[in-house]
């Protein structure tokens, strides 16, 4: 009986220096080879197989469009992911511990949970434009990451993406951030936060156990959290009088600094699908109508704008997440 599939995490724990592919495999799912790390230094495809190729020494997709595995135990310290890689699978390099490099084209649309995870040596990363989400457990780990480039239209920043990333002292979040998970920075060397124009509530395990001692926040700020701020020091708010940021300063004790600026415009919410100005239960009508219309086809544009919540799908997680955020310009 010949290998055709291996499951996710199917050989979680195994221990291997080699990974042969053979003739018949014809199906991998994500993180195969476990969450955290792998101990391979080689890789192998059987000639035959027509399913899977290798290429600078990758476990990729026969089309080039996927990668699955970099073998995390070779000895190298730079990672340089092919041209025309799409999708690069979750845990693809965890583990990776001699990597302080890792240059990704901007054919990259899709990068999975934990893909850099424990890269420890990882110094500095450019993530494509196109690259809207950040997975979960993505950096967590890379005690040395002390820059990352993100895209200019980036949506979500999942759970644990930059968890133990002591080196990381400064983070650029553009506007469009509209979901940070938890445990985002905890234990990262991050000592100050702006709050990006889509987040109007953050959440109180953004930073558990973190360094940040300033926040910037903005005047459609609804909900903020002590907890968000390193212990034993006297945090600094900074915003616009008048507004909650004030208020939340005032009642903690905590330092107040006005922001003298004009304030900024309105945001353009990613979730107003009505464009009234509201994220509401219109909103949720409108998602509503397009997950029970089974046979109408998504554009491009129309999947980007509907899929809220960044997870790739249209359905009934992006309702939840509308409904969650309610209050926005009211």
């Amino acid at each position: 009986m010949q290998l055709q599939i291996l499951g996710p995490h199917a050989l979680d724990g195994v221990r291997m220096d080699v990974l042969n592919i053979p003739a018949d495999l014809a199906m991998i799912g994500e993180s195969f080879m476990g969450i955290y790390r792998n101990k391979v230094t080689s890789i192998t495809v059987d000639p035959a197989n027509a399913a899977f190729s290798l290429a600078n020494g990758m476990l990729l997709s026969k089309d080039g469009k996927r990668l699955f595995l970099y073998p995390a135990a070779n000895a190298s310290s730079s990672c340089v992911i092919p041209d025309g890689v799409e999708r690069i699978a979750g845990s693809a390099l965890a583990g990776a511990s001699r990597l302080t490099s890792i240059s990704i084209p901007e054919s990259v649309s899709y990068i999975g949970w934990y893909a850099f995870n424990e890269c420890v040596l990882l110094e500095s990363v450019k993530l494509p434009e196109s690259l809207v989400r950040i997975a979960q457990g993505l950096f967590l780990g890379c005690k040395s990451l002390s820059r990352v480039e993100v895209s200019s239209q980036l949506r979500s920043i999942n759970s644990h993406a930059f968890q133990d990333c002591i080196s990381l002292e400064s983070f650029d979040m553009p506007d469009t951030v509209g979901y940070l998970g938890t445990w985002v920075f905890t234990r990262s060397a991050l000592r100050s936060l702006r709050i990006p124009l889509a987040i109007t509530r953050v959440n109180d395990q953004l930073a558990l156990f973190g360094n940040i001692r300033s926040l910037e926040v903005h005047p459609w700020v609804t909900s903020l959290s002590p907890a968000i701020f390193a212990e034993g020091v006297t945090p600094v708010i900074r915003g616009y009088t008048e507004t909650y940021a004030e208020q939340f300063a005032q009642h903690n004790g905590f330092i107040f600094e006005e922001i003298e600026q004009p304030e900024p415009p309105a945001p353009g919410y990613l979730a107003d699908l009505t464009e009234d100005g509201f994220w509401d239960q219109e909103d949720i009508a409108v998602v509503a109508s397009i997950i029970m219309d089974l046979d109408h086809q998504l554009t491009a544009e129309e999947k980007a704008k509907a899929d809220v919540n960044s997870d790739g799908e249209v359905d009934v997680g992006d309702l939840v997440w509308i409904e969650n955020q309610n209050d926005v310009g009211q």
